[in-house]
């Protein structure tokens, strides 16, 4: 199967491409470790496997529509 009949093909049993649903997958991780550990923002994006924290915290609040830390300080509340 070739590369773009295999993304077509995803694309269309998912809605979404293989980097998105990686990258949704990815925030969802990292809003259980920021819930659920005190450990350090830039430790949980090395974690979920993003290498910039600036384009980790664009993503996150994209998702989420608020940042990391004030995802934490809400969760903690």
């Amino acid at each position: 199967m070739s590369r773009t009949a295999y993304l077509t093909k995803f694309k269309s049993l998912t809605g979404t491409t293989p980097q998105k649903l990686q990258t949704k997958h990815k925030i969802f991780i990292s809003k259980g470790l920021l819930a659920q550990t005190s450990d350090s923002i830039t430790k949980i994006v090395e974690e979920v496997g993003f290498y910039d924290l600036a384009h980790f915290t664009r993503v996150f609040k994209k998702s989420t529509g608020v940042l990391p830390k004030e995802y934490r300080k809400n969760w903690n509340k």
